[in-house]
């Protein structure tokens, strides 16, 4: 709490700075029913904190390793001139905020260059000092406030106030990814002492993963909420308020429109943007079932992109069938990228039927790979996909074979990582060496010249050891190497708790202790959808525990992945292999 506050009592010089100080910060106030409210209420003139207005966040720096600041930031400069500047590390990340933020919220209906032509105005609130005289810092600098300005911005364009109980401190680069900063400490200490009101403190997901901070203590006043995010921290502080926000923005007719091609645009083109997909599902569907007029077109946009959001979130969702007149009505591309998504939503989810799949690919791309364009080619690997599921896995391995040079031959290696994680998945899955050394020559060659982009280059890597392993083709200790490398906290989930469970399959093939190779116990303990779904496969994969509980993990990924499992169970029984054998060598995650 400041620290005139804490006193109790104040001096007449004091006063005007203590009243400044909770007008303008109102997490800084005494929590609710404290002995101190009723003289925080006299100093202020106030009953109480003024609602946090929309455009407005606290935010805390460090000046030293001794010495935090407190600030308001504010969108709208509504308390005179900006009190410090920001320098152009902090300028950086103004910039980056305003390009993370349409890549993370696609769904906007208001400019964000427009509603941030220019940065917040900073007022310094309070400084907090470990030892020595507090600063007067003018310049703020670092990469620090990075989330807390897009977060800024964000409420600014939907005109919604940020909750008054949260401060993020992280950095943030364009494409909306979060970042670990350093002093986390520092402004966990300064927050817990001069913002009593401020309960939850928002960070990179892996802040706290260095050895260096793992014991770092935090007020317990703090909840810490760890965010991968733009996309994830704009869904943590506004909640559902942004979807409310979508759902009236769309009774305008010719808004609605513009939605409803933003909801079809994201689904065809934004798997690797950095989105949370369940906002985007539960957006969409509330979007079809409350906006009124929605033509057939419109009607199939909105369900085709709540069907995408949740098989990209879950392996879950139907697709309708499009309609004839709206599909007719597309450009090629268009009508081709439907079809893609239509096969793949086959290939994991069971629906539509593999028949229905096969007649898309038909229609689009009855041809060579060599011979194929670019959205042909996806096509076409979405096909190989349901191949993998529908039995056809010698079928499946040569297709993706074949799309991979196609796309290498095309100089396109951005697009060739799906491609070579599937050849690495199902050459070590059929047991086929000759065809994992041929996919590893490509790799190596494609890595020495220009290399895979993005999470791609992880997942390739990911299934590369996975082949590896199944064919036992390269030394065990180079293998947990690679597979320690993915158990790291900037790492997507699903790759993370894969990599456990392949550590655990290597120490059962080759007899190594698994706590001497891998002591991490996240996988065992997390509740999270990829997690039991690892721990599922890594029970299918141990033959010393039993049939019981293997039918129980096999039960269980029914349950967690019903489409692509029931395709392979049944793949199993037609082609006369044991389905838990089966299914945990051809799952597809």
């Amino acid at each position: 709490m400041i620290l005139e506050l804490s006193r109790g009592r104040i001096s007449s010089w004091e006063r005007p700075r203590l009243e400044r100080q909770l007008r303008l910060a109102p997490w800084c106030w005494p929590p609710s029913g404290h002995a101190l409210e009723p003289f925080a209420r006299s100093v202020s003139g106030w009953h109480g904190p003024e609602p946090l207005p929309p455009g407005v966040a606290p935010g805390v720096t460090v000046w030293n390793q001794h010495s935090a600041t407190l600030w308001r930031l504010d969108m709208r400069d509504s308390c005179g001139p900006s009190e410090a500047t920001l320098d152009m590390s902090a300028q950086e990340s103004w910039s980056d905020a305003i390009s993370a933020l349409p890549r993370s919220l696609p769904l906007l209906w208001e400019s964000v260059r427009a509603a941030a032509a220019h940065p917040p105005a900073a007022y310094r609130i309070a400084p907090w000092v470990q030892a020595g005289t507090a600063p007067m810092e003018t310049v703020i600098s670092g990469p620090s406030l990075g989330l807390t300005l897009a977060l800024l911005v964000a409420s600014s364009i939907f005109n919604t106030s940020l909750p008054d109980d949260l401060v993020a401190s992280a950095a943030i680069d364009v494409n909306g990814n979060v970042l670990p900063v350093n002093g986390i400490d520092l402004k966990a200490r300064a927050l817990g002492a001069l913002a009593p009101r401020v309960k939850r403190l928002m960070v990179a997901v892996d802040q706290f993963a260095d050895e260096e901070d793992k014991d770092m203590e935090v007020p317990d006043s703090l909840q810490v909420i760890r965010v991968r995010s733009v996309s994830q921290a704009v869904t943590v502080a506004f909640e559902s308020k942004l979807e409310d926000l979508l759902i009236r923005a769309g009774a305008d007719p010719g808004l609605r429109a513009a939605l409803v091609r933003s909801f079809l645009r994201l689904a065809l083109t934004g798997r690797d943007a950095n989105l949370a997909w369940t906002p985007l599902e539960r957006a969409a569907d509330r979007a079809r079932q409350s906006w009124p007029d929605l033509s057939e077109g419109e009607r199939f946009s909105l369900g085709f992109a709540e069907a995408v959001a949740a098989r990209h979130d879950r392996n879950a969702g139907s697709v309708p069938s499009p309609p004839a007149a709206w599909l007719d009505a597309q450009p090629l591309v268009v009508r081709v990228r439907v079809a893609t998504h239509l096969v793949q939503q086959a290939a994991d989810t069971g629906d539509p039927s593999a028949e229905t799949a096969r007649s898309w690919v038909a229609r689009y791309a009855a041809i060579d790979p060599r011979e194929a364009f670019p959205d042909q080619l996806r096509l076409l690997g979405a096909e190989a996909r349901l191949w993998a599921v529908t039995g056809r896995h010698r079928d499946a391995l040569a297709r993706q074979e074949a799309i991979a040079g196609a796309w290498w031959d095309a100089f396109d290696a951005a697009s060739m990582s799906f491609q070579l994680s599937e050849w690495f998945r199902l050459s070590g899955a059929c047991g086929d060496r000759e065809s994992f050394e041929r996919a590893d020559a490509l790799y190596a060659e494609v890595s020495g010249v220009i290399g895979l982009p993005g999470y791609g280059n992880l997942y390739v890597r990911l299934a590369r050891t996975k082949g590896a392993i199944r064919l036992q083709a390269r030394p065990p200790e180079e293998l947990i190497e690679a597979l320690l490398a993915l158990h790291d906290r900037r790492v997507p989930d699903e790759l993370r708790f894969s990599a456990a469970r392949w550590l655990a399959h290597l120490a059962m093939s080759t007899g190594i202790p698994i706590d001497q190779v891998h002591p991490s116990s996240e996988l065992q303990q997390s509740d999270a959808h990829g997690a039991r779904t690892q721990r599922a496969l890594r029970t299918l994969d141990d033959r010393n525990v039993g049939v019981e509980r293997q039918d129980a993990a096999l039960s269980a990924l029914l349950e967690l992945h019903p489409g692509p499992t029931i395709q392979l169970r049944d793949s199993a029984i037609r082609l006369g292999e044991d389905p838990r054998t089966y299914v945990a060598a051809f799952f597809p995650y």
